[in-house]
């Protein structure tokens, strides 16, 4: 049986939506995460917390590495390394095997130590997220998300 979307009022509409439905998820669990790390006094958004995840899991990386895993434009992440290395979280240095203007980034001991005492931060927030999930159905959503993000990095030539 085939639903009319046009009878649906907007909440049931976005319900039954997939692609709004995972922007929204995402929205509430960023704010959520944002709102955790307020009450914990803690002087990093969640995308610079990422930064330095991504840091402490991969090692050095150069800034364009990092605005491709967090699909943010240069200046965005620019700002929000500089931020970081203001802190004292991460050093940047030139990359000398490329002679455009290319920062490495380097998490530094006090880096490491903030991501030490985020860990049950974050613990708290994916058990949060997940409560009442299997890991069948945690694992199926993480097949199908990535599944989504391949579907969209395909060229859309053709289509326009």
């Amino acid at each position: 049986m085939e639903i009319d979307l046009n009878k649906l009022d907007k909440k049931e509409f976005l319900n039954r939506m997939i692609i709004p439905h995972i922007a929204l998820t995402t929205f509430k669990y960023r704010a959520r995460a944002a709102s955790i790390l307020k009450k914990i006094h803690a002087d990093i958004t969640i995308d610079q917390a990422i930064i330095l995840k991504l840091l402490t899991v991969y090692g050095d990386m150069n800034q364009q590495e990092i605005a491709g895993c967090l699909y943010k434009d240069k200046s965005n992440l620019s700002r929000m390394c500089e931020l970081l290395e203001s802190r004292g979280y991460v050093t940047r240095r030139p990359d000398m095997k490329n002679n455009r203007v290319v920062k490495i980034l380097t998490i530094t001991d006090k880096g490491k130590l903030y991501m030490n005492k985020m860990q049950k931060v974050a613990e708290h927030l994916h058990s949060m997220a997940t409560d009442g999930l299997t890991q069948d159905e945690i694992e199926t959503l993480r097949r199908v998300t990535l599944k989504i993000r391949e579907n969209l990095n395909k060229d859309i030539e053709g289509i326009l």
